[in-house]
């Protein structure tokens, strides 16, 4: 039996939305060294230069927040990678019913060291482009205050606030104009490379073998990219030295058809070709489809999910901007625009007619890490080797 792989990657996306939450909890800090006084007494040209000074501080605060949190982000990325590849090393080995005589230390493998660099790389730029724009977003907080008509200076920051601050934290621009929050990034970035980790050990494990056939994971809601080739038996010539048989599509194809695309959550699992059995697709999947004809309810799912990830990052940006407020009004109408949302999420699952999975904790700004329950042990750490694994993140700085 083929078993699924599932990421682990819900204390990271918790780690990263509480790394944004204390970053705009800073900007906060230094908006409020602004005394607050009535609007119609304000000299415009002495508070824009005492934010200027502010943000030499603010900056540095940001940046040991930065020292703080790395620690924790380099470990918990290290240990979904380095799990995932000792996954796909286990994986193969129970597939193809043996055990290779060949070692595979995590430490010595080039494949997965790069893999870990290129990683550390994209997420500690992301870091910083989130701490600029923290900064950036201090800045045209200010500035909008300033053109706001409220009765006090700080009633009119929570207002500038709630418009600066309504998507978030950006640490990534793309060239088309796209933005992605950091949380958002780093949980992608972190599931494509876990996913590499896995194709990586599953392929070092079939060469050791000589055999290169992989099954693709099927999922409830999976987009129409994948849909296709889920549940289907491809040759691995990505990860592996397979070689076409005229049978059977190769994974090169099926990626570059859209498989494994940023943010897929299907796997390539180890298959004894002859021997192992596809497993049945689940109901919610296979009720009404046939061969690759589109699943109606399927991506009805897909779409009514996608909605409600929508609702709850902006729950969870609103639920920042209310704990961040200056003014009683600055939190209450942060709480009107949270329960405005949360009605929207449940309007999701009675207009499309299929369940959809919430994940409450998706919802929450700040989480609440339990020292004396650490999600990753010293024994997950002593037993990948994370701390020799990749290098040391926090000796780096970009």
């Amino acid at each position: 039996m083929i078993d699924n792989i599932q990421d682990n990657t819900k204390q990271l996306q918790q780690l990263m939305s509480s790394f944004e939450y204390d970053l705009q909890k800073n900007v906060s800090v230094y908006l409020k060294r602004l005394k607050n006084q009535p609007m119609a007494g304000v000299d415009k040209g002495v508070i824009r230069n005492k934010s200027l000074q502010n943000i030499q501080a603010l900056t540095n605060a940001q940046y040991h927040l930065k020292k703080q949190y790395m620690p924790l982000i380099e470990t918990s990325v290290k240990y979904e990678i380095a799990r995932n590849y000792d996954k796909g090393v286990q994986l193969t080995d129970k597939q193809l019913s043996g055990k290779s005589k060949k070692a595979r230390e995590l430490t010595e493998s080039n494949r997965l060291n790069k893999l870990l660099e290129d990683t550390r790389v994209r997420i500690e730029t992301a870091i910083n482009g989130a701490i600029a724009d923290s900064i950036r977003k201090y800045s045209d907080t200010i500035n909008r205050a300033l053109e706001t008509p409220r009765k006090t200076l700080y009633a009119a920051i929570d207002v500038a606030r709630a418009v600066v601050f309504l998507a978030g934290i950006q640490a990534v621009r793309y060239k088309g104009g796209g933005k992605v929050s950091l949380g958002g990034y780093t949980s992608m970035v972190t599931r494509e490379s876990s996913h590499k980790s896995l194709l990586v050990g599953e392929g070092d494990r079939k060469d050791d073998y000589g055999k290169y056939y992989v099954y693709i994971t099927g999922h409830s809601a999976s987009c129409p990219l994948c849909r296709p080739y889920q549940n289907k038996i491809l040759i691995d010539d990505v990860n592996s030295n397979g070689k076409p048989d005229g049978k059977h599509t190769l994974l090169s194809e099926a990626i570059a058809n859209g498989l494994f695309h940023f943010n897929c959550r299907h796997n390539a699992l180890p298959f004894d070709l002859g021997k192992d059995k596809k497993p049945p697709l689940a109901k919610d999947i296979s009720k009404t489809r046939k061969g690759n004809i589109d699943n109606r309810e399927e991506a009805q799912r897909y779409k009514a999910t996608q909605r409600v990830r929508a609702y709850q990052n902006m729950i969870r940006k609103q639920k920042a901007i209310r704990d961040s407020a200056l003014s009683s009004n600055g939190r209450q109408a942060a709480n009107e625009r949270i329960k405005l949302l949360q009605g929207r999420i449940r309007g999701v699952e009675s207009q499309s007619g299929v369940k959809v999975y919430r994940q409450s904790w998706r919802e929450d700004a700040k989480f609440k890490f339990n020292k004396s329950k650490p999600f990753i042990t010293q024994e997950d750490i002593d037993k990948y080797n994370l701390g020799e694994l990749g290098g040391r993140w926090s000796q780096t700085r970009l």
